[in-house]
């Protein structure tokens, strides 16, 4: 054809003007045909998309609709029409939403006018739902949140209350555990004075027994192993009645009686265990024996002592002529320590006292009725 075309033109046998309408047409008819065919293609999947979308093969339908607009090179009211169908079929609201705003300007035949206007006015309305479900939810979160806020108050107030309870039920714990340490101790006090005041009351005697009358009866506390009161018969608990037939009303009476002979006959009364009862006993002393056994032992501190509730050593004799004598040792004396040693038995006083060598000096911490004193005493 082109050949043809040459040889016309060196021939002159052709006008210029047709010439050049043959040369269009032979330009032009390729893409017309070409044009032709991708919108033929188009439509056909512009079909296929309405028949996946009448199927409810949605996304099927978006990529077809998609293909046949990139055929046509551009997009209408039609394809535009389908586009919002599909997205609101596929809940895509937001999406279906600005494709309408675009949908208005392009020219559409009435049935998808009225399509979009009502998929807009239920876009609308599902959007005021979701927004209004939205608007529940938050309120329901903030009042779970309120709620979770207060019901943590709540259970924090409750935590500090209990805390509170349990640092007050604690505090009054100790101070309950406070007083009755108080009270213990005021216990043994007191009774470390009644004890100390028994031995000063019961004096230097030489037959070993310490009196009390506590509970307005003149009874025996101590009567002690290997002294004359004990070796006959005298035990503790024993109830004086009376000395040489004398009745007895007081510990000042009782001693004031023994002094009187060289032999005392002591009437007391005992609890009998075997029948339920008391019994009646006469002991007799020889007080001027006693005395004189006493006066011979060669004790080097010069004291008698015992123990005390196992714990506290306190003098009961002083030996007139004796070491402690001159150091000021009385009967009553609690011993607390010896050269800053804690003195709790009997064995523990013998053996420091043992240890000082003669001519040496100990210092002696005493409890002197609740008075604390230090006293020197040389060996």
């Amino acid at each position: 054809m082109h050949t043809k075309l040459h040889k016309i033109l060196n021939e002159g046998l052709v006008p210029l003007s047709i010439i050049l309408f043959l040369i269009g047409i032979l330009i032009i008819s390729p893409q017309h045909a070409s044009a032709q065919s991708s919108d033929k293609q188009a439509r056909a999947f512009y079909f296929v998309a309405e028949d996946a979308y009448e199927n409810k093969r949605y996304d099927e339908a978006y990529r077809a609709l998609k293909r046949a607009e990139a055929l046509r090179g551009k997009t209408d009211g039609r394809f535009l029409g389908l586009e919002i169908k599909i997205l609101y079929a596929q809940k895509k609201d937001q999406q279906a939403q600005r494709l309408i705003e675009r949908f208005y300007d392009y020219e559409a035949p009435q049935d998808i006018l009225r399509d979009v206007a009502k998929i807009q006015l239920e876009i609308e309305e599902r959007i005021e739902k979701k927004k209004k479900a939205e608007a529940r939810r938050i309120a329901a979160k903030r009042r779970a949140d309120e709620e979770r806020r207060q019901r943590e108050a709540e259970r924090k107030r409750r935590e500090d209350e209990r805390k509170q309870k349990e640092a007050e039920r604690k505090r009054k714990q100790q101070e309950e555990l406070k007083r009755q340490h108080e009270a213990a101790l005021k216990r043994l006090q007191e009774a470390d004075m009644a004890e100390a005041t028994a031995v000063r009351r019961s004096g230097n005697n030489p037959i070993g027994v310490i009196l009390s009358d506590a509970d307005g009866k003149i009874k025996v506390l101590h009567a002690f192993n290997g002294d004359a009161a004990n070796k006959s018969g005298m035990k503790s608990r024993d109830h004086i009645l009376e000395v040489n037939g004398q009745k007895i009303s007081s510990i000042e009476d009782f001693w004031a009686q023994l002094r009187k002979k060289d032999k005392a006959r002591i009437k007391v009364r005992r609890l009998n265990s075997k029948r339920n009862g008391y019994k009646t006993k006469t002991i007799r002393i020889n007080i001027k024996k006693a005395q004189k056994k006493i006066a011979a032992e060669k004790a080097r501190l010069g004291v008698k002592f015992y123990t005390v509730r196992g714990y506290r050593v306190i003098i009961n004799y002083v030996n007139p002529n004796s070491i402690a004598s001159a150091a000021g040792i009385q009967p009553g004396d609690y011993i607390d320590t010896i050269d800053g040693t804690p003195i709790s038995s009997n064995a523990q006083l013998l053996s420091l006292i043992r240890a000082v060598p003669s001519g040496g000096t100990s210092i002696y911490s005493i409890d002197r009725f609740g008075e604390k004193i230090d006293i020197s005493v040389t060996f």
